[in-house]
């Protein structure tokens, strides 16, 4: 079904004459989702759009009528309805939207979403041509799935959903394999289907699942990339763990924090010992404001990759794609000469570290801990994916400024409150900048840590400032 919808946006663009196309679905609990699309920028922007809870692709998928070319400008009647979508598609150079619905007989499904660069807009024939396709899709889509009611068809999609996670792992793991970027890894990987004629989830399966290794893809070893699914030796996720993270999901939409959303022993259903979240400041550094557990190895030895500036977090969070170590006994000591060191003292044998990313920025890290080498099994892989996509909505839900400057506490909290009120003491009390006394601070922790309780004595006066002067 993905590789019917994923054709249709091919079409829209190669017959048509619009720039992008994208299809997105509503899944079981009535909530939109991104499917598909023609590239990466519209995926982008699609999946833009559901974080935002607005722009076309919603409203068209929500009503299941034909959303009539509206023109993008950084003013006008666009901004008005899409406040917060309109800038960042005129960002990413689109000048007009329009939307067809997707439908199997009346029965709307979503909707195929077309976006147009350049001074032209989507024209009437543009429009009745992307319909006629539509259509035309969900007579196929019929004809497959001969008289399935309301809830079969909606399930059979939110299978496809999940093989969309899979095809968006396989991207990232052949931009790592490659050294280039996932629109680059994608078209590669399509073309490669396209040759062998296969699927092209059959084949994003095994690439996620580590069995398929393509050479015509170009393939490049990459200097400490040893990220490998390799064969299954961790536990296998627990049946229930999909079904976890649907209600987190729907949860976060409706604007719970992940304590609230997700079950206190979260890393356990993944087989991790440890799962950290990290956002980034603006100076690019590991902010904590999620654990599970609380406190332990994870928390831990994030706080020392604060202080250092070296380890896994830091390199998903600086190359934007996805590390994974199954042995950490096996990597060169040069690549994060402090971190492995802290590691093995803290008996972590295996991290995944995965980048949540708002376009093409990554704005946070998710980072799995484990005790046990080995690798993740693709399943487990797959729902990091959709975890991390749950974690990134909280983030922007949740992210609220009260009047006393805090982060509302619903799961999502500064872990280094301490240390960034320390900094301010500091720098008043040395007469340097904050930047300064937090580089001061952070080098002190990195011998002497851990840096709370570094922070923690000069807040509470049991260390002097002198103790960091230069």
């Amino acid at each position: 079904m993905l590789d019917l919808l994923h054709d249709l946006t091919a079409y829209a663009v190669d017959l048509g004459q619009v720039t992008s196309a994208g299809v997105t679905v509503l899944d079981e609990g009535g909530h939109v989702d991104y499917l598909t699309a023609s590239d990466e920028v519209c995926a982008r922007l699609e999946e833009d759009q559901l974080d935002l809870d607005e722009g076309p692709c919603v409203d068209a998928a929500r009503t299941g009528s034909m959303l009539q070319p509206v023109v993008l400008e950084p003013s006008g009647p666009a901004l008005d309805r899409w406040p917060r979508f309109t800038p960042r598609a005129v960002a990413a150079g689109f000048t007009c939207v329009a939307a067809v619905p997707l439908r199997i007989r009346g029965l709307s499904l979503g909707s195929l979403n077309l976006l147009q660069a350049g001074p032209d807009t989507i024209s009437h024939e543009d429009l009745q041509l992307a319909q006629l396709l539509a259509d035309a899709t969900g007579s196929r889509l019929h004809h497959r799935q001969t008289l399935l009611a309301r809830d079969e068809v909606i399930a059979q999609l939110t299978t496809a959903l999940q093989s969309r996670i899979v095809i968006e792992q396989a991207k990232g793991m052949l931009a790592a394999r490659l050294g280039t970027d996932a629109e680059d890894a994608f078209q590669r990987m399509r073309a490669l289907a396209r040759s062998q004629q296969r699927k092209l989830i059959d084949l994003a399966r095994q690439i996620a699942q580590g069995t398929s290794r393509p050479r015509s893809t170009g393939r490049a070893d990459m200097p400490g990339n040893t990220a490998d699914t390799g064969p299954i030796d961790a536990p296998p996720p627990r049946e229930d763990l999909t079904r976890v993270l649907t209600r987190a999901h729907q949860a976060v939409r409706a604007g719970d924090g992940p304590a609230s959303a997700l079950p206190a022993d979260i890393a356990a259903l993944f087989g991790l010992d440890a799962l950290t979240l990290n956002a980034l400041t603006q100076d690019g550094l590991p902010e904590l404001l999620w654990a599970d557990p609380v406190q332990g190895p994870g928390v831990n030895l994030d706080a020392f990759q604060y202080s250092v500036g070296d380890g896994p977090t830091w390199q998903a969070a600086q190359q934007g794609r996805m590390v994974l170590e199954t042995d950490l006994d096996t990597v060169e000591p040069a690549r994060w000469p402090l971190f492995l060191t802290a590691a093995a003292d803290a008996d972590i044998r295996a991290i995944v570290a995965h980048p949540l990313q708002v376009g093409s920025a990554t704005v946070a890290v998710l980072t799995g801990y484990r005790t046990t080498p080995g690798p993740l099994t693709p399943d487990h892989i797959v729902a990091l994916n959709h975890l991390a996509r749950i974690l990134l909505l909280a983030m922007i839900t949740q992210f609220t400024l009260p009047a006393n400057g805090t982060i509302a506490d619903d799961g999502l909290r500064l872990h280094h409150a301490e240390v960034h009120q320390a900094t301010g003491y500091l720098a008043g009390a040395l007469g340097i900048s904050v930047g300064e006394a937090l580089l001061r601070l952070r080098a002190h922790a990195a011998a002497d840590g851990p840096i709370s309780d570094l922070a923690r004595g000069f807040l509470t006066r049991r260390l002097s400032p002198d103790t960091l002067q230069a």
